[in-house]
């Protein structure tokens, strides 16, 4: 018979997290350098598209966790983009020397 009181489960959720996800993802970004755009954008959206289903049903800091994945791979793609707008003008400063 399953036990349907769940305050064990709720004074787990409650306990302080043993890392910091900012500094975890941080860590991480290295892995993504050669990741092409369109797969981190996919992350970002997969991301996006999760919390959004389940954000109501979690406990503030897993809430606050979700959020920093999302800024963490929004950050990505950003600076990406970035060095794609920050690529031609390069190439002209180059070519113009």
């Amino acid at each position: 018979m399953i036990d349907n009181d769940f305050s064990t489960l709720e004074l787990i959720a409650t306990q302080p997290l043993n890392f910091n996800a900012k500094e975890v993802l941080k860590s991480q970004a290295s892995q993504y350098e050669d990741v092409p755009l369109n797969e981190i954008f996919d992350l970002l959206e997969s991301a996006v598209e999760t919390y959004n289903a389940i954000a109501p049903t979690l406990c503030h800091r897993l809430r606050e966790s979700a959020e920093q994945e999302i800024e963490f791979f929004y950050s990505l793609t950003q600076k990406r983009l970035d060095s794609l707008i920050d690529q031609p003008k390069l190439i002209y400063q180059m070519t113009t020397r």
